[in-house]
């Protein structure tokens, strides 16, 4: 009796200790809403990215620890994955890798440094639709992975080092490089690859009231993206505003990802609008997250400018106001009303009403 008391009680001892050492956990978010935009029906959309995801961590001893995440994104209208089943499973990222007293390590695919950092100076958060200045204002046009236009997605890196230092006083250091493994696109019948290893450096400061990034990155065409942007909470308002410039490379393989009109003369692919090589964009926005009763009032105005290598060589302008009511810590429901002009064209007005959870 006492020999099996004993061996229980050493069991439950290791049993503890893995337990101590590996952490798993299980999260993700479902948001749909109906929405109506200028020319179009009323349809359901995704007002966030929809997701389930899994990340843990196993403690390796000596301050080191293993860690992973591998995230799956979906079009909860559809059942698809994102992107009406064009995009990977995991859209999200696959990540794995080691973090310790020098910071954290990984490999995979993921958000590049830059837009990993961005999105906390976008009043919606960059989401994926409802009043967000992403891509539409924000990105200046640039778009991070060009040669894979099926999977949609212009703000990560496939085959990727990701590095993130420790914090320090407030300052962080970011960095992803991937391989030129990148993938093709077909001009003209004919295929191209890569001519460039695309990077992305970001750093940033979190301290009190106070946040700030820094950022600039080069995709695998060689078109280059420098963005500044800073946030000042005072209270009951989270003020923000954010600068970038894209200058598009000269391979002839460079798009616009950011135009929300699409003239009927443009050469369109890869998510995007054909530029000519060198082209420039610049962009800004200003914005706030304003407490306002049980929940938050999102408002934010922003433009897009191109020169005369865009086809769209004219300002965009975006004015969004949005309301997100609280009814628990993990469920709000909200509307928005979005306000895109294109100089010399059109205009599109967008209303949304949804509900967003997060688990």
């Amino acid at each position: 009796m006492k020999k099996s008391l004993l061996a229980l009680a050493v069991l439950g001892a290791f049993a503890g200790v893995a337990q101590a050492q590996s952490q798993v956990t299980i999260y993700g978010a479902l948001d749909l809403a109906v929405s109506k935009t200028t020319g179009s029906t009323t349809s359901m959309v995704n007002g966030d990215n929809n997701k389930l995801g899994f990340k843990g961590s196993e403690d390796l001893g000596g301050g080191l620890s293993a860690t992973f995440q591998a995230e799956i994104r979906m079009d909860s209208d559809t059942g698809n994955t994102e992107g009406g089943g064009t995009r990977p499973l995991f859209q999200g990222q696959t990540r794995v890798g080691l973090a310790g007293a020098f910071g954290q390590v990984r490999l995979g695919r993921g958000l590049t440094a830059v837009q990993d950092a961005d999105g906390a100076y976008d009043p919606w958060g960059a989401t994926r639709n409802r009043g967000t200045f992403v891509p539409t204002i924000m990105d200046a046009g640039y778009g991070s992975d060009p040669l894979n236009p099926a999977n949609g997605s212009q703000n990560r890196f496939s085959n990727a080092l990701f590095y993130n230092s420790p914090v320090m006083g407030g300052f962080q250091g970011n960095v992803t490089v991937a391989t030129k493994e990148t993938g093709t696109l077909a001009v003209g019948g004919v295929p191209f690859g890569a001519t460039n290893v695309p990077y992305s450096l970001a750093g940033t400061y979190n301290n009190g009231p106070i946040s700030a990034m820094l950022g600039y990155e080069r995709n695998a065409v060689g078109d280059k993206y420098a963005q500044i942007a800073g946030s000042y909470n005072v209270g009951v308002a989270n003020l923000m505003a954010s600068y970038a410039q894209t200058k598009f490379g000269t391979t002839g393989l460079s798009f616009d990802h950011a135009n929300a009109f699409t003239p009927a003369t443009a050469t369109t692919g890869a998510s995007g609008i054909a530029v000519a090589p060198n082209a420039k964009t610049k962009a800004w926005l200003v914005g706030a997250n304003i407490v306002a009763g049980p929940g938050n009032v999102l408002v934010g105005y922003g433009q897009k400018k191109g020169d005369s290598g865009l086809v769209q060589a004219g300002t965009i302008k975006q004015a969004s106001l949005g309301y997100e009511y609280k009814l628990s810590k993990r469920t709000f429901v909200y509307t928005d009303y979005v306000n895109a002009r294109q100089s010399g064209t059109q205009t599109k007005n967008t209303i949304d009403v949804g509900i967003h959870h997060n688990f």
